[in-house]
């Protein structure tokens, strides 16, 4: 690794991040929660980078979970008391209502709990849901919100009754990876069709449009995830929205695949 000093921030954006989760957890087992059960591969590395921040500061991971199958069972068998983190992204709010939804419910039902929000950008559209986030937050009293950008932190320290921290996003601490082979084109463009998009793609020679919500021609669905990771969770977690008792047991199974899903992706 580079002298922290130096000017390569890669460095000091991974011991910056290290540094803070350190400071804020104890050595209790905690709980990673909302696995980005989606292509976005955004949401995917933050779940990724999480995973090898928490290896790095020597944190155990004990129950994970995606938004859709929580057990609150589960994660007391597991972590009892210790802290819960939620993955980091651009979902804190309004526009993602599955991902918020599994956020508001553990405020609701994890009192006792720590809960440490990994680095989010933060965005309400209607005033009653930031309201109602308000209110869970204070009722709550243990939470801490860790932003990624500047005008994220200011809303947060406005809004929340809460610990408010800047951090890096924990994209920005995982190690570069090779290429997977040469480039095709000068220019790639990640054109989003989600509610995220902000701006309409300008075509020309050398520029390919993409959205890697989009399946790549002769690609699947499963990419290329673990046959038995991608089987299980398919099957599990829409088995867990319909019979939530059910992951009070079985969440591990679906869980198992998370991280070959989320690499694959």
């Amino acid at each position: 690794m580079a002298d922290v000093a130096g000017s390569d921030p890669w460095p000091r954006w991974r011991a910056e991040a290290d540094g803070l989760l350190d400071r804020l957890l104890d050595d209790q087992p905690v709980a990673l929660l909302n696995f980005p059960n989606h292509r976005n591969a955004g949401d995917l590395a933050l779940w990724l980078a999480a995973r090898a921040l928490l290896r790095r500061i020597d944190r155990t991971v004990a129950y994970r979970c995606a938004w859709n199958g929580f057990s609150a069972a589960g994660l007391r068998r597991r972590v009892g008391y210790g802290p819960i983190l939620l993955n980091g992204g651009g979902n804190f709010g309004d526009l993602y209502r599955g991902q918020q939804q599994l956020r508001e419910f553990v405020l609701t039902t994890c009192r006792s709990n720590p809960i440490v929000q990994l680095p989010q950008s933060i965005y309400f559209r209607e005033a009653r849901n930031l309201d109602r986030m308000r209110r869970l937050v204070e009722e709550h009293g243990q939470v801490t919100i860790l932003c990624r950008d500047e005008r994220s932190r200011a809303f947060a320290e406005r809004h929340f009754a809460a610990r408010v921290e800047a951090c890096p996003d924990l994209v920005l601490t995982m190690e570069a990876t090779g290429r997977a082979g040469p480039p095709r084109v000068d220019v790639l463009w990640q054109a989003r069709q989600d509610p995220e998009a902000v701006h309409q793609p300008i075509a020309g020679p050398g520029v390919e449009v993409a959205d890697w919500l989009a399946l790549e021609p002769g690609e699947t669905e499963r990419a290329d995830a673990p046959r038995a990771d991608w089987a299980a969770t398919r099957a599990l977690l829409p088995a867990f929205e319909r019979w939530p008792q059910a992951a009070d047991r079985l969440w591990w199974g679906a869980a198992a695949g998370f991280d070959g899903i989320a690499q694959a992706w």
